[in-house]
């Protein structure tokens, strides 16, 4: 919800019916194969990073894309100057495939945007994209410290005896 679109030959919409795990898919030509010369996006609204580490963006993707044209995923810190985080072109042979890129130059930002922009050249057309599941994730967040605490016992040591000793047995199967 909340993405804005652009371009030339822009015809980008959420849909609905083509999705992976919603019924909604964010399309580049809806019920048609894109345009020729094309050179549209579709952004997402302005989210936070600011005190976050470990940022990464996962994206599921059902492409179909001629060689020689491109869908571009572009980040940005404030909406206008884009970077690349990678480029797809073939095809995913109707599939959706899992992508995942790292935001980890954008951590602390207050305003981040992604982009998908799809870039295209005076050959025939193909099906496009179809993108769904877009999650940002952070593995952490700043911490002062109170947020670990000691403990002891059994249960706390468990996991880390059981651990090492099946390291050990996968590296040396003849340990007893």
């Amino acid at each position: 919800q909340n993405w804005t679109s652009g371009g030339t030959a822009n015809t980008w919409a959420i849909t609905d019916g083509t999705g992976i795990s919603s019924a909604n898919s964010l399309e580049d030509s809806p019920g048609a194969n894109y345009a020729d010369n094309a050179d549209s996006w579709a952004k997402s609204p302005s989210f936070s990073l600011s005190g976050k580490s470990g940022c990464l963006v996962t994206y599921r993707l059902n492409y179909d894309v001629e060689n020689g044209d491109y869908l571009r995923v572009e980040v940005s810190d404030d909406g206008t100057n884009w970077v690349r985080l990678r480029s797809h072109s073939g095809s995913s042979f109707g599939s959706f495939d899992e992508f995942v890129e790292s935001l980890g130059n954008y951590e602390g930002e207050a305003a981040v945007y992604l982009r998908f922009k799809l870039e295209t050249n005076g050959a025939p057309a193909a099906d496009g994209v179809y993108i769904g599941d877009i999650i940002v994730t952070c593995s952490s967040v700043s911490y002062d410290g109170s947020e670990f605490a000691y403990s002891s016992g059994t249960s706390m040591s468990a996991p880390y005896v059981s651990g090492a000793a099946a390291l050990l047995k996968a590296y040396s199967p003849q340990l007893t």
